[in-house]
């Protein structure tokens, strides 16, 4: 099997899907658009998490990464948590970017497989070096964007992806 997107007929209704998903986990209406990946990764963000989606009957594993910047990170983990964001601590901002990527996985699902079981690993928060070695050896087949200039999130989602060791 390819590592090109199974499904290119709805990458819309997942940003749409994204979009109301983010507006539950941090209460901020923005809106997440679609980027044809080229195989360019955005930049390392401080909080970039990734998740494994393991099709076993497809003998792949596919993935999904979520690109959150610490200003967001305070956003959804306040919302999340019911707290001010001076009362947040490190553990908190973790947490509560773990829990969007789990969130997202579900959202980017459709993309990577049509009608087969996917077995949803943990999400793992990762350094620069974890970050590099995903860039290079997974396939990134679609990248979803909210913002423009400031408050870049980004999703990211793998035809193929290679689980680093993962130091966190």
């Amino acid at each position: 099997m390819s590592a090109t997107l199974i499904n290119a007929g709805i990458p819309a209704q997942i940003a749409q899907d994204l979009t109301k998903a983010w507006e539950f986990l941090s209460g901020e209406r923005r809106r997440f658009d679609v980027e044809t990946s080229n195989g360019t990764h955005p930049p390392y963000a401080e909080f970039s998490v990734f998740m494994p989606l393991n099709l076993h009957s497809e003998n792949r594993t596919a993935g999904v990464g979520v690109l959150i910047q610490r200003e967001d990170a305070m956003v959804v983990a306040s919302h999340m948590f019911g707290m001010e964001k001076n009362d947040l601590c490190e553990d908190d901002l973790r947490d509560a970017c773990a829990e969007v990527c789990n969130v997202f996985s579900g959202c980017v699902r459709p993309q990577v497989s049509v009608g087969t079981d996917v077995a949803v690993g943990l999400p793992s928060q990762v350094d620069t070096s974890d970050f590099d070695e995903i860039s290079k050896g997974s396939v990134l087949t679609l990248t979803y964007r909210c913002g423009q200039t400031i408050k870049k999130l980004f999703v990211l989602v793998y035809g193929v992806f290679l689980t680093p060791n993962f130091s966190h």
